[in-house]
């Protein structure tokens, strides 16, 4: 039996290591600068602030290029270990948790977290791709929580947040002219230390957890919960606009398209060099989103019955069986059911240890149309299965072998019946 092949991933340079490279030529032009200003004549200190801004911008753009790939290869999970190609990539008990990222490189990306160690870029071929490998790692929806970086849970509230920056910053203008007129300059930074510090305490962004339960904010020691409760869909909107910057949002909608909540995932300020980072903004919201929307599919299949009677074999031959289970998910709906079983509804019948084995074997042929990262969640389960004949079925329903699935399942179902003959 071979292998199934595992998603094929490339380790992306660390942006901290990107922005070092592309800022080594221009500091050293910098200092060369200062030196020749220093020792030779004044008059080549004109060409100082050229090369500072020569610098900034080529930091600026080392954002928004393409990055350099530094492995490439099957992305695994060993002893704990997880590995790109032969080499180690850190321990997955390090990772806190996994996002795709769709559009930030051609494909999409697959970003590990590790806390304040700095996340781990991986660049697949696409988003479908990145699932399986979130999936392999145990990182997917089901099996983890997401984090996001973002601005907030309530527009309004980050709203007054601005315009109280605002308001102190015109306070502050206001406050130096009167201390420049009574000729006490010496209590003006009394009065910027503590308006910087308010400034930037406002300003910092919060971490959004997303969970099976619902998401969470924390900011600045704060915690806010908001339950899934009722949430139907979650859309990504930028028509909002704030001080000449797009504001990237996304909504949380119920099944009527009302609003129940709103989260700020960050503003799209207008200027030069700003194209990388309005795509980073974009590309996050949709992750999220889309994120949302996962965890949604997995509670609504959590809670609404399924009828296991359309797994049943019946008369049919095994072949026959087969082509009725993989026909479910696109069937329509008659008067005697209420349509099609879902891709969520199916897994967790796949997932569920205590389900009888012949249910899970039906349950895995209905997916073996699916979509790949569905069919690797049905090779993942089948690793953790001792019994030979089920393991056989899974794994021939997520490589797609119908005459090998059709005798696994002919197998598991004698199997089940024997001890009532």
């Amino acid at each position: 039996m071979t292998r199934a092949p595992r998603p094929e991933v490339a380790l992306l340079q660390s942006r901290a290591a990107q922005v070092l490279r592309k800022l080594v030529w221009p500091l050293a032009g910098v200092a060369l600068a200062v030196l020749a200003a220093w020792t030779l004549t004044p008059a080549l200190l004109a060409a100082l602030p050229l090369t500072i801004f020569l610098g900034i911008y080529v930091a600026m753009q080392a954002w928004t290029v393409a990055r350099r790939g530094v492995a490439r290869g099957e992305i695994g999970l060993f002893d704990g270990e997880i590995t790109v190609g032969r080499g180690r990539l850190c321990d997955r008990s390090s990772i806190t948790s996994g996002t795709v990222i769709p559009g930030t490189v051609d494909g999409a990306l697959v970003r590990l977290e590790r806390g304040r160690r700095g996340a781990i870029d991986l660049a697949v071929s696409s988003s479908e791709q990145g699932e399986e490998v979130l999936e392999l790692l145990g990182l997917d929806a089901a099996h983890a929580v997401a984090r996001f970086r973002v601005q907030g849970l309530s527009l309004s509230a980050w709203k007054r947040r601005m315009w109280t920056i605002v308001a102190s910053a015109i306070c502050m203008g206001a406050g130096g002219v009167v201390f420049g007129i009574t000729r006490m300059p010496w209590m003006f930074p009394l009065l910027v230390l503590p308006f910087v510090f308010f400034a930037l305490a406002m300003a910092l962004p919060g971490t959004l957890v997303v969970g099976t339960d619902g998401l969470v904010v924390r900011r600045l020691g704060r915690t806010r919960f908001v339950p899934l409760d009722g949430v139907a869909d979650a859309l990504v909107d930028d028509s909002d606009t704030f001080m000449n910057a797009e504001l990237s949002i996304v909504r949380l909608v119920d099944a009527h398209g009302d609003t129940r909540a709103e989260i700020l995932v960050d503003q799209k300020k207008q200027g030069p060099l700003q194209e990388g980072l309005h795509a980073d903004v974009d590309a996050r919201a949709h992750a999220l989103a889309e994120r949302i929307r996962e965890t949604i599919a997995l509670r609504k299949a959590s809670t609404e019955p399924f009828d296991r009677s359309s797994l049943a074999r019946g008369d049919r031959d095994a072949a026959d069986w087969v082509t009725h289970l993989a026909g479910l998910l696109t069937r329509t709906s008659t008067f005697r059911d209420q349509g099609p079983p879902t891709e969520a509804a199916l897994l967790a019948i796949v997932e569920d240890a205590a389900s009888p084995p012949v249910d899970r074997a039906a349950a895995a042929a209905a997916l073996s149309r699916a979509s790949p990262p569905i069919k690797r969640r049905v090779r993942v389960a089948a690793e953790a299965i001792a019994a030979p004949k089920l393991r056989v079925a899974l794994e021939a329903a997520s490589e797609g072998e119908t005459e090998r699935l059709a005798e696994a399942l002919a197998d598991v179902e004698a199997l089940e019946r024997a001890p009532h003959r």
